[in-house]
């Protein structure tokens, strides 16, 4: 794993000192959804190249259940 992810556990340590798991996991998934939009600025050179990672991204949060 890389230092990304331990940036997040800490983002999501609750005020006692614990791991809130469900915000991890949350945080995973929105750090995901931004990894696809980076790819739309720098990969994607047609609108259906473009459509096709946004529909990921949109898939991604509804399956999920995570909300921007």
């Amino acid at each position: 794993m890389n230092e990304r992810i331990d940036v997040l556990a800490l983002q999501a340590t609750d005020s006692k000192g614990g791991l809130d798991r469900h915000k991890f996991a949350e945080l995973i998934v929105k750090e995901c959804a931004k990894s696809i939009e980076k790819t739309i600025e720098v990969n994607c050179d047609t609108d259906d190249e473009k459509m096709g990672c946004e529909f990921a991204i949109t898939d991604l949060l509804e399956h999920f259940g995570v909300t921007e």
